[in-house]
């Protein structure tokens, strides 16, 4: 407590010297200015008059003592006021910047959480989509043989059969149920790209969820481009797929289309129904 107290003490004397009054100095003004006062009322009353008797009535009358006692007490009123002031100055300013540097400490220890979970999904993402399989029976040569693909080349080959059934959907029945189509491929082929696809847009609501006060808009923009980064054309086009005919998700459309997650597909790559307008709800990009 009394190590606390020296130091208060010692930032005060500080602050005065730093602001021009050192603590010494105004001591000895308020001291000199109350001397200075005491001695021209003593020597008022000497030359009031050479009567010791009325000397003494006019000592009474002004009391100098009294007065004496009360302006130095009036001093320490005035000093205790303005050093208080000047105390109260610099815990505002240290409370100041100290709620600046927590601030500045909470940012970094949220962007730094949200980064070990960014990349932990990212590095989920990765593995998930090792561990995709695409695979089918096939029957020739008077036995059955059995064709299975696995991550990327799982993604390329379930692009292939989606790319042929929504051909045949489009030449035999193009006012039909597309859905049931693409639906169809999935079944056919026991391929689950669901743990893919729902990770990556875990990875979005964590991304559109990271507030760091200055600048979200383009850490939102950097975290995009480092997850595109990591999906390649043909993934990209089976997700859109994904996105147009197998869910509903408004929100995670929007995400797709406000990070650009889809940039790198073009319309012409893409077979949909004739005269389909609703690209633009989905990918900004292509809807040029």
């Amino acid at each position: 407590m009394k190590n606390h107290e020296k130091e208060r003490s010692q930032t005060t004397e500080a602050a005065l010297e730093k602001s021009g009054t050192p603590i010494n100095t105004l001591l000895l003004t308020v001291g000199l200015a109350v001397i200075v006062v005491w001695i021209l009322g003593w020597l008022f009353v000497m030359n009031v008059s050479s009567n010791p008797s009325e000397r003494g009535a006019y000592g009474d009358m002004f009391g100098m003592v009294n007065s004496l006692f009360s302006a130095f007490a009036f001093a320490g009123i005035i000093i205790t006021v303005y050093l208080q002031k000047i105390e109260l100055g610099l815990q505002r300013k240290e409370l100041e910047e100290t709620r600046a540097v927590f601030e500045k400490q909470s940012g970094t220890m949220a962007l730094q959480r949200f980064e070990i979970t960014f990349f932990n999904l990212i590095e989920l993402h990765r593995k998930l989509l090792s561990d995709t399989e695409y695979s089918w029976t096939s029957f020739g040569g008077g036995g059955s043989h059995h064709n299975r693909f696995v991550s990327h080349a799982a993604f390329d080959q379930l692009l292939i059969s989606l790319e042929r059934h929504l051909k045949r959907q489009q030449q035999d029945n193009p006012d039909g149920n597309w859905s049931e189509s693409v639906a169809d491929v999935y079944s056919e082929n026991n391929m689950n790209v669901e743990p893919v696809f729902n990770n990556l847009r875990n990875i979005l609501s964590l991304i559109e969820r990271l507030d760091v006060n200055d600048n979200t808009e383009s850490y939102h923009q950097n975290y995009a481009e480092i997850l595109t980064a990591q999906l390649y054309e043909e993934e990209k086009k089976c997700l859109f797929y994904y996105l147009l005919y197998v869910i509903e998700d408004p929100e995670y459309c929007q995400m797709c289309r406000s990070y650009c997650i889809l940039d790198g597909v073009w319309v012409e790559d893409l077979t949909l129904p004739k005269g389909f307008t609703g690209l633009g709800n989905y990918i900004s990009s292509y809807d040029q």
